[in-house]
């Protein structure tokens, strides 16, 4: 647990300096390289419900309960266990992963987000936001909740929205 909170310490760290970089060129490679950065600590955060042999149906099943998660919140636990199956790294993850699952569940929060700005991002996942989620995620983020994992890198995407909306849509339309 400790190894899962330091990685997901490293990826806001991280994502702040990309969010704080005003000059950053916004370039697909930029984009999909945080798109996968993201992906890699998903993976990394739901790794303690997977074991090995398990099928997929029982790994999402174990992950999320009884909620039925959006189409784009099921995408990424699909491809998080693709990943997990394949015994994929971390770093392989974010050398070769081309965003598309993350991408699209971003796209999602940007509506949701768009709509109403104090959910945390757990609705992708059939889960409600809820004030106790918000406040016990201060010290460390849940793993659901990918607007927290994504925090800087997310008011980064808010912020230039117009510029990374048809990336995004070209990353998904492509892979």
């Amino acid at each position: 647990m400790k190894k899962v909170i330091l990685i997901m310490m490293v990826f806001c760290l991280s994502m702040n300096v990309i969010g704080q970089k005003t000059n950053l060129a916004i370039t697909n490679e930029n984009v999909r390289f945080a798109l996968a950065t993201g992906m890699s600590n998903f993976v990394t955060s739901v790794k303690q419900f997977y074991y090995k042999g398990q099928s997929q149906k029982a790994f999402v099943s174990k992950v999320l309960g009884t909620t039925t998660p959006t189409n784009e919140g099921n995408l990424v636990l699909v491809k998080a266990y693709s990943f997990l199956l394949e015994g994929t790294s971390p770093d392989m993850i974010i050398k070769t992963y081309n965003g598309k699952e993350i991408a699209g569940a971003i796209r999602s929060l940007k509506l949701i987000y768009d709509k109403s700005p104090n959910l945390d991002g757990a609705e992708i996942f059939g889960l409600n936001s809820s004030i106790e989620n918000r406040e016990s995620a201060a010290a460390e983020c849940r793993w659901y909740q990918i607007w927290c994992h994504l925090k800087n890198f997310a008011g980064w995407v808010v912020d230039n929205w117009p510029k990374i909306e048809p990336i995004i849509i070209f990353l998904i339309s492509v892979f």
